[in-house]
């Protein structure tokens, strides 16, 4: 009975320590993404001011 609680025990411990790099993962993925929309909205914001001015250069000529 004790060796079965051992290794339930054992178990356990490593479903915790997997979840727990699971859930490392997961932020990892999450940084990354929030960096790329990041990335992706200062490129729009760009893209909006480049075509302003685009637009009045064409006014002008």
């Amino acid at each position: 009975m004790r060796i079965e609680q051992h290794g339930l025990q054992q178990l356990q411990q490593k479903q915790l320590e997997q979840k727990q790099r699971q859930q490392l993962i997961l932020q990892q993925q999450r940084q990354k993404l929030l960096v790329q929309l990041k990335i992706v909205s200062r490129q729009r914001e760009q893209t909006k001011r480049l075509s302003q001015i685009v637009k009045h250069n064409q006014q002008l000529s």
